[in-house]
């Protein structure tokens, strides 16, 4: 029996991946494997509601990325995402990249709990938004402007953290404004030590509104 027919039997369906679309919806039932090929939406919005296997492949121009209560596997994908990714699903990272960019809006949102690979935010003149949760970045975790246009980061909401226990960290021309946001290791505690100790406990002191980041940290 062929892959297709196991899962049929399932009662599941294995979708291609298209190539391009105004928006994608992963219907509940319904598994979808970007391959090793490229999906490419026009700034819309993909939808999980389903199973989302990232495969080896790329999603690209997503405008807003939903996990409605389905599974989104990152497995080595690659996510461009310009607007607002809600994990109210599960999301498995897997060795996957997400990257943000100001390619749709200049308006960027990470919402819910989520435990990324490596998360990459290149938006210069961007705002980035945390309103709730813990977004983690376990392998690595990219912050970068540009001089002049600094990468805004502020919080809607009192419990909101981002967290690199292990992985590397990059920031420039980075401003955090709002006290609710925090960036450190978070397990264990923030080091006292280290080359990029101070730079992670500057970004926890978040309320230092207008603090920038000009170099890379996370490297000796």
């Amino acid at each position: 029996m062929t892959i297709k027919g196991i899962l049929a039997a399932f009662g599941l369906v294995l979708m291609s991946a298209a190539t391009q679309a105004d928006q994608l919806q992963i219907a509940a039932g319904t598994i979808y494997g970007l391959g090793s090929g490229r999906t490419q939406l026009n700034c819309g919005t993909l939808a999980v509601n389903g199973t989302l296997l990232g495969q080896t492949g790329v999603g690209a121009g997503l405008g807003n990325v939903q996990i409605q209560g389905g599974l989104l596997q990152g497995d080595a994908a690659t996510f461009l995402v310009s607007g607002t990714w809600n994990n109210a699903g599960t999301f498995e990272a897997g060795s996957s990249t997400v990257k943000m960019t100001g390619a749709c809006t200049s308006s960027l949102v990470i919402a819910g709990d989520n435990r990324f690979c490596t998360l990459e935010v290149d938006a210069p003149g961007a705002t980035l938004s945390f309103p709730g949760g813990t977004t983690w970045a376990t392998c690595k975790l990219v912050l970068k402007g540009a001089p002049g246009a600094p990468l805004k980061i502020v919080s809607a909401g009192p419990q909101s953290r981002v967290c690199v226990p292990n992985g590397e960290i990059e920031a420039s021309d980075v401003t955090i404004n709002g006290a609710a946001v925090s960036v450190s290791n978070c397990a264990p505690p923030v080091p006292v030590t280290g080359p990029w100790a101070l730079a992670l406990l500057m970004l926890g002191l978040a309320g230092l509104g207008g603090l920038t980041l000009r170099r890379a940290v996370g490297r000796r």
